[in-house]
């Protein structure tokens, strides 16, 4: 279901499909081998800074798959 009026089924079956690749990515970002459970961050540009460097890592590992 879609509030995009002008989505034809076809495009929206794929962008449904894709949503798996998208799961995957972040569950590749929650994985433990990152650590992120146990870094407590106060200040905001640390924080954003972490946010970039988990962006950055799932690109990669997009690319690589």
């Amino acid at each position: 279901m879609s509030n995009d009026t002008d989505l034809d089924p076809e495009t929206m079956l794929r962008y449904y499909k894709g949503q798996q690749t998208v799961e995957r990515g972040f569950r590749f970002l929650k994985d433990k081998c990152f650590h992120v459970s146990e870094v407590y961050l106060k200040k905001e540009g640390r924080i954003e800074a972490l946010c970039m460097i988990m962006a950055l890592s799932l690109l990669i590992y997009s690319f690589a798959e």
